[in-house]
């Protein structure tokens, strides 16, 4: 059996448990009550529940995430901003009448 890393939330310990709804399903989530990790996740397969469970972000990843998170982001705002122009438009137009 493969090792359960820390939760990556907080860093506590973590907890696997079989559980039962018609079919067998392994749930691991995080033993602190007050963690976002404690909602934990579901799998059918205790070997596919662990490597879910312990897969983190590299670096590298991350910043690559962040990266097209900061793009999109950029792109949203001017979107909103051609939105609320051509909403401004409107009203103007509506005032004149």
């Amino acid at each position: 059996m493969m090792e359960l890393l820390k939760c990556p939330f907080c860093g506590g310990e973590v907890e696997i448990a079989e559980h039962y709804f018609n079919t067998p399903y392994w749930k691991i989530k995080c033993s602190k009550p007050h963690c976002i990790g404690q909602f934990g996740w579901a799998f059918c397969d205790k070997e596919d529940a662990i490597a879910a469970w312990n897969r983190r972000i590299e670096p590298d990843e991350l910043i690559e995430f962040r990266a097209k998170y900061q793009a999109v982001k950029k792109e949203l705002d001017r979107i909103n901003q051609i939105g609320r122009t051509a909403s401004e438009a409107v009203d103007e137009q509506r005032e004149l009448k």
